[in-house]
């Protein structure tokens, strides 16, 4: 899903995106050591959060997104931050991470039971004990009781440039996903420079099903609040979450 173009320009479409309160959240629940940042993307959260963790690790599934991660790291000097593009049984981390984080919606691009399974299970095993597990995702019950918008636009300027999105979804209740049609255009000063479209699906897992699932597997003191905002106790409505959980000993 984040191939190419879209990698391109990723940062400039979620610029807006605020990463410095989602990450003073992270810190708050995390331990000042070390961190694997499961689908980590262009690394917004973990270049926010190399001044804390002692060393991190970034992987993703997209070469494209880890191309650029790996640009601004070296743009900016960083030295703490190593990248991997691998499926996560591909590598042996087994009790190597006191944190783990999976941010942007990561869970719900997983779209299958056994493979939400095998996920939280990866993610048990690179933990040391009592190690912690941060992710955010999108509440299924929220979807349900009200639909996600079905046609959205975005427009964001940045430098010279202004890029515009018009999306649209179709939610499957059902089965309990949605996906998004995105159609991206490109603007400089002068004319438009670029055009492409997309498609992210996204199952709608429901609060209750993640947390006996990370249970079954070992997880526990699992706090579920709304989006980064632990002075309240998340509701039905919430149509974003935040979980906080650590790893049994």
């Amino acid at each position: 899903m984040y191939e190419n173009k879209l990698s391109l320009y990723y940062d400039i479409l979620y610029s807006q995106k605020d990463y410095k309160s989602e990450c003073e959240l992270i810190k708050k629940y995390t331990t000042k050591t070390n961190l694997l940042d499961v689908g980590c993307g262009t690394l917004s959260h973990s270049i926010i959060l190399s001044d804390y963790f002692t060393s991190i690790t970034g992987i993703d599934l997209s070469e494209p997104m880890i191309d650029v991660a790996r640009k601004k790291i070296e743009n900016k000097n960083i030295k703490n931050i190593d990248l991997l593009s691998k499926e996560l049984d591909e590598v042996n981390y087994d009790n190597n991470y006191e944190n783990v984080i999976s941010m942007f919606n990561v869970v719900n691009h997983i779209l299958s039971f056994n493979e939400l399974e095998k996920f939280f299970r990866q993610i048990h095993k690179f933990l040391k004990p009592n190690g912690q597990f941060v992710f955010d995702c999108w509440n299924g019950v929220a979807c349900t009781i009200e639909k996600p918008l079905h046609f959205s636009t975005k427009k964001v300027n940045q430098d010279h440039y202004t890029i515009t999105q018009e999306t649209t979804t179709t939610t499957d209740l059902f089965n309990s996903l949605s996906t998004m049609y995105s159609t991206v255009k490109v603007y400089d000063d002068i004319s438009q420079i670029d055009e492409f479209e997309y498609i992210i699906k996204q199952k709608l897992w429901t609060p209750n099903l993640l947390k006996e699932l990370m249970e079954y597997i070992g997880f526990y003191d699992i706090k579920i609040i709304p989006y980064f905002n632990d002075s309240k106790t998340a509701s039905e409505k919430d149509y974003r979450l935040t979980f906080i959980s650590k790893k049994s000993a």
